[in-house]
């Protein structure tokens, strides 16, 4: 927020002063050659606040980037995140695919890159390393080797063409779609619990590092209706529709849901997939307002029919 920031230059003695308002600020000192170092200060009002803050160099992670065939990466951009995974910093392959992150803050961190290619949008993680102020920590990335999971997308015994897939786990996260027969391919996984969303949907699965094929059953309950204007019966144009589950109060509805269409020329909606569960549906359209109804019980392999949502 540039309305409340400020910027100094340190002088020879390395002191600096600001003048900002009451409050807690966040500090960060940034000089070449050094690591940044971030720290919340608390600003009481009617004095002044003196604190120290203790510059290192830092350490580094270097580390090669190799495509499936051990070729090098050239120009990956590798990023560092701290345990939370906070952006850090970041760094370019040259051409024999390696780099070097430097100047970063002694501590617990990670390395990541963003592989790209056949059809896959991947996010590979190192493990946690520990990078102590003037050590360097050797991190290797190298797309394609490792585990393979191999998906069919089902609904009601038919396959779902067409919808993305999600695979996020602690060291790589894919994401790709299925094709006409609801199958998806994934080679280079690093063996581990993963988290596989298909649509909105979320099933755990284990990936040994033989690899593994599953089917994935996904839900088959279904909500349709109409839309339509409450004095004249006619739908009042595109209105947009969402189901969201029991347990939100209706004056505090989300603004965006996993179950939400617009709708047809006559103002019908369809919501497919929808899992077992109470929910609320919202109707809404350009200068007609919204609707709530509901609770509706949604049960696995039923199409409930929620009537005209009257706007």
């Amino acid at each position: 927020d540039i309305e409340n920031s400020g910027e100094a230059s340190t002088g020879a003695d390395g002191r600096f002063e600001l003048a900002v308002a009451p409050g807690t600020w966040m500090v960060v000192v940034s000089h070449e050659g050094h690591a940044d170092l971030r720290r919340s200060v608390e600003i009481r009002a009617g004095g002044t606040t003196e604190e120290e803050f203790p510059h290192t160099a830092g350490g580094a992670i270097f580390g090669r980037v190799l495509d499936a065939a051990g070729r090098p990466v050239v120009h990956a951009t590798v990023r560092a995140l701290d345990a939370d995974s906070e952006y850090l910093s970041l760094a370019l392959t040259d051409n024999d695919g390696r780099y070097e992150i430097r100047n970063l803050p002694p501590g617990t961190c990670r390395a990541e890159w963003e592989p790209g290619g056949d059809g896959l949008q991947w996010t590979l993680r190192s493990p946690l390393v520990e990078v102590a102020d003037g050590a360097s920590v050797e991190v290797n990335f190298r797309v394609g080797v490792g585990a393979r999971l191999r998906g069919v997308a089902r609904r009601g015994g038919g396959p779902v063409g067409g919808v993305d897939v999600s695979v996020i786990g602690e060291a790589a996260t894919c994401r790709t779609s299925t094709g006409d027969r609801g199958e998806f391919d994934i080679v280079g996984l690093p063996p581990g619990r993963y988290e596989v969303r298909i649509e909105h949907t979320t099933f755990p699965v284990d990936v040994p590092a033989e690899g593994v094929a599953r089917e994935f059953d996904l839900p088959t309950g279904r909500i349709v209706g109409r839309v339509v204007d409450a004095e004249t019966g006619a739908p009042p144009g595109t209105a947009f529709v969402i189901a969201y589950r029991v347990g939100v109060p209706p004056g505090e509805q989300p603004v965006e849901s996993p179950w939400h269409c617009g709708t047809g020329p006559s103002g019908e909606f369809r919501l497919d997939g929808v899992d077992d569960g109470e929910y609320y549906v919202r109707g809404s359209a350009r200068d007609h307002g919204t609707r709530v109804l509901g609770p509706l019980v949604v049960r696995e392999g039923r199409t409930i029919e929620c009537g005209d949502v009257q706007l």
